[in-house]
């Protein structure tokens, strides 16, 4: 081949060599790397859209898929861990916004007093060693990306939302933003951004690299059993997902009590109970209507 190359026209062995490359490329193309890019590009598409609606493409741009991403060879965890400080996240956009200087201690006072965990410890064992496989290939990580650029504006939109409500200066503007971080929340649902599908398909059909857990656990052997433990885990996370507010009722309300009282908004959130089983403020017994927490809550039957 490379004799017959060499003694032609070097343009049609240049045409001849591309023709070559391409129909290899066709050949040897792993099928999980078209689906995953198709999905990547579909949950991009649709994130874009959403944006353009609510006028806030103008930050999409800074975030493009890097499709020559390559997967590393660790162990892939089948949801994206990731979802666990998104409202660590959000106290840090506020603070940030609302000029506020805070140290790492203070920061760790505000979760620990305010925010419950995202998921308990067993749920969280199983996300953490469970839940993760070893994928040999290497297929572009999209679904870390993905989610990455999904996290990023889930952030911004809390945020927006939270401030909204702190300053309540902008009072018709409650339903708009709440409705706004519920179109997105659903948007990440309906695309599983914050779900590995390769990694997912693979425990399911294979299961995980802790063999001794599985031997040890009767539900983790088979493929039914892992498909019901990943159903689950699922459900319950969709259902943390669509009442994302609901975790950030108690700062919520302290914080606005705080800059009604001409605090820095993170003034509550860091001073000690009473006790250890009294809370600082209780939004529920909150007689002042302007705090309206139905418009935090979505429109879901759970």
């Amino acid at each position: 081949m490379l004799w017959l190359l060499s003694n032609i026209d070097p343009l049609w062995a240049s045409l001849v060599g591309l023709a070559i490359g391409v129909y290899w490329l066709r050949r040897n193309i792993d099928p999980k790397y078209v689906e995953a890019q198709a999905r990547a590009k579909t949950a991009s598409d649709s994130l874009r859209m959403w944006a353009e609606k609510h006028h806030i493409e103008h930050q999409i741009d800074k975030l493009e898929v890097d499709f020559r991403r390559e997967r590393s060879k660790k162990g892939h965890p089948i949801f994206n861990l990731g979802m666990v400080t998104i409202l660590d996240d959000v106290l840090k956009e506020i603070m940030g916004r609302m000029n506020v200087e805070y140290t790492p201690e203070d920061l760790q006072s505000m979760i620990f007093r305010n925010l419950p965990s995202f998921f308990d410890k067993t749920r969280m064992k199983i996300l953490e060693e469970n839940m993760v496989v070893d994928l040999n290939h290497s297929i572009p990580d999209f679904s870390t990306e993905v989610f990455g650029i999904f996290r990023h504006f889930l952030v911004q939109v809390i945020t927006d939302c939270m401030v909204d409500q702190i300053i309540n200066i902008h009072s018709n503007s409650r339903k708009k933003l709440t409705n706004r971080v519920n179109e997105l929340v659903e948007l990440m649902i309906q695309h599983e951004v914050f779900i590995d599908t390769m990694a997912r398909d693979e425990w399911l059909l294979n299961g995980s690299r802790n063999r001794q857990e599985e031997e040890e656990h009767q539900v983790y052997q088979t493929p039914e059993g892992r498909e019901a433990v990943y159903r689950r885990v699922r459900k319950a996370l969709d259902q943390k997902m669509k009442v994302i507010f609901e975790d950030l009722r108690k700062i919520l309300g302290q914080m606005k009590l705080a800059h009604e009282n001409g605090y820095v908004v993170n003034h509550y959130c860091t001073q000690p109970s009473k006790s250890d089983n009294d809370e600082i403020y209780h939004p529920e017994a909150d007689p002042n209507p302007e705090l309206d927490f139905d418009y935090l809550k979505p429109d879901y039957n759970i």
